[in-house]
């Protein structure tokens, strides 16, 4: 039986589906247009022939090229699925959402501020923040006590409280400021100095007229240049200056002295010199202590030589008090 090539077409077209890598209607044309030996077309010859070609088409369009549809999922597992999709998308959105709320919660949270300064006069406010600055701008990168410290290294605060204050975060700072105590004459300078021996200021840059006149009235301190040629453990200005100061605060807590002071020299070997301020009433007193109770010995022996020397009208220049229980008069 032979087939028209019409019809072995169309069932080609029907077997093979778009995008095969050959075509039925290719293969068939092949087919009728190859002669036999007798110049003919090979259609009613090879018969057999093109029913097993055609077979085989078949046989590869079912097994390589025909889509396998994917078991259909239940009702159930979507459901769940779509839940879980929709889950995702509110913790993306809560995520982003406290992200760019970050900032602003720790603002109000755990970042501080200070409201409060209280007690200070010589220290502004600007110094003050610069040495916030230092600690952060939240609680948890600092303590109160760190910040006491780093306060009371300023020059002019001798004490420092520090208050912590919630809701709002805040601190409170309560100021004790240096009282100028003496000038030192001091690498170059003359340098306010309060009793704990803290360098205060330089005069040339006090521009506060009451403090320029506080100044002016305080004793001074000079000799802490070391001197060229002398062996002493005061080799340096500063061992000098650390020296005077706690020798002159065994005096001053062991009563101080009868007379005001004009100024007091530091000599080469760690001896004070003091200079009153009436030297024509009192004398220059020369003296030296490592205690307090060394210095509240010498004080009193300065004040048993002034009566006697008063009691006799006898005028002296210098009263030598260095060495124990002896006192040299000039």
């Amino acid at each position: 039986m032979q087939f028209p090539p019409k019809l072995l077409q169309l069932a080609a077209f029907v077997i093979i589906p778009a995008g095969v890598v050959f075509g039925g209607s290719a293969l068939l044309d092949k087919f009728h247009s190859a002669p036999n030996q007798g110049g003919q077309p090979a259609v009613a010859a090879n018969r057999t022939n093109t029913l097993q070609e055609s077979e085989a088409i078949t046989l590869v369009v079912d097994a390589q090229t025909l889509p396998q549809e994917p078991p259909a999922k239940p009702e159930s597992d979507r459901q769940i699925t779509a839940l879980a999709r929709r889950a995702a998308n509110s913790v993306d959105a809560l995520l982003f959402s406290l992200a760019g709320q970050s900032e602003l919660i720790f603002n109000n949270i755990f970042r501080f501020e200070v409201t409060t300064v209280s007690h200070a006069y010589h220290v502004s406010k600007e110094e003050i923040r610069q040495t916030m600055a230092e600690h952060g701008a939240y609680l948890f990168q600092s303590t109160p006590q760190s910040i006491r410290e780093s306060l009371e290294r300023m020059p002019w605060v001798e004490q420092a409280r520090v208050k912590t204050r919630l809701y709002p975060l805040r601190l409170e700072l309560e100021i004790k400021e240096a009282e100028p105590w003496l000038v030192a004459e001091y690498e170059g300078a003359s340098w306010l100095v309060s009793s704990a021996g803290k360098l205060l200021q330089p005069l040339t840059t006090i521009s506060d007229a009451e403090l320029i006149v506080q100044a002016s009235e305080l004793a001074r301190l000079d000799g802490l240049v070391p001197e060229r040629g002398v062996e002493s453990y005061l080799s340096s200005q500063n061992a000098r200056f650390r020296y005077a100061v706690s020798v002159l605060r065994f005096f001053e807590l062991g009563g101080g002295f009868p007379f005001a002071v004009e100024r007091f020299t530091l000599e080469p070997h760690g001896a004070l010199l003091v200079h009153p301020v009436d030297n024509a009433r009192f004398p220059e007193v020369e003296l030296i202590a490592s205690s307090f109770e060394e210095a509240q010995s010498s004080l009193a022996r300065l004040g048993a030589v002034l009566d006697d020397t008063g009691r006799r009208q006898e005028r002296v220049k210098r009263i030598d008090l260095r060495f124990q229980n002896q006192a040299i008069l000039r």
